[in-house]
């Protein structure tokens, strides 16, 4: 019985020992001699059987292997020699710009240069203060006497336009320049203002302020006519009439002459 239990615990040990070295030893209990066996050959039998109930099964080591628990290291992942993983980028983030950000300009945007003035623009201003120099003009007329010599509309209008003149001081010296050579009422010299380019209140301005003694106009405007051609009393204050004198300058300026 003592073999046998000592058997026993010699053929759990062999199991035991079969996943540690490639022949385990196993001690026979006819001989108590100790062979090597291999791992692949068949289960060992002894020389004398074991009882039913105690005799255990012998099997490979092939067939039921002990094996224990590996445990696999944690291992980073491998990267080439001198650069970083690719989780961290050698730039930086473009969330952080290199450069400021742009800000508003502290200066008023630029405007659109005024064009060059050319060279018939400064002839025309030229030539525009000429004639003032001599003869009024309304701005219209001015205009039309540069075109008259020459010059674009453009050059023509920028001349009247940087000239410098008052046009209504204008008006008055053309209203002036008219009855130093012939006589005017005052409606028909606003007439002929406006027939010049002045505007109404330029022409009223002129003939208002002119210092005209219109009856004494009706007298030289009937002698005027009579000079030309012969006129009844009636005739004449007629004509007078419809040169835009009133009805009392007419009867003066008839009477005045004779009549």
């Amino acid at each position: 019985m003592n073999k046998t239990i000592r058997f026993s615990l010699l053929v759990t040990l062999m199991i035991f020992s079969s996943g540690c070295s490639k022949a385990p030893a196993v001690t026979s209990p006819s001989t108590g001699m100790i062979r090597l066996t291999s791992a692949t050959t068949e289960p060992v039998q002894t020389s004398q059987p074991l009882p039913a109930e105690t005799a255990p099964t012998m099997t490979s080591a092939s067939t039921q292997p002990v094996t224990m628990p590996v445990t696999i290291p944690e291992t980073k992942p491998a990267t080439k020699a001198g650069t970083q993983p690719a989780t961290q980028p050698a730039t930086k983030p473009a969330t952080q710009p290199a450069t400021k950000p742009v800000t508003q300009p502290t200066t008023k945007p630029a405007t659109k240069p005024e064009p060059s003035v050319t060279t018939g623009e400064i002839n025309a201003l030229e030539k525009a203060i000429d004639y003032l120099d001599f003869m009024a003009f309304s701005y219209k007329g001015l205009i039309k006497q540069l075109e008259f010599e020459g010059y674009s509309n453009d050059e023509a209008v920028y001349g009247a336009k940087n000239c410098g003149a008052d046009w209504s001081a204008q008006a008055k010296q053309k209203a002036l320049d008219y009855l130093e050579f012939s006589a005017f009422s005052k409606s028909g010299l606003k007439k002929q203002l406006k027939f010049e380019g002045f505007t109404d209140t330029q022409a009223k301005y002129g003939v208002d302020n002119c210092g005209a003694d219109w009856y004494e106009q009706a007298v030289l405007k009937a002698a005027n006519y009579l000079d030309l051609m012969s006129f009844s009393r009636s005739g004449l204050i007629k004509q007078l009439e419809f040169e835009g004198f009133t009805h009392d300058q007419a009867v003066h300026g008839a009477k005045e002459n004779g009549y």
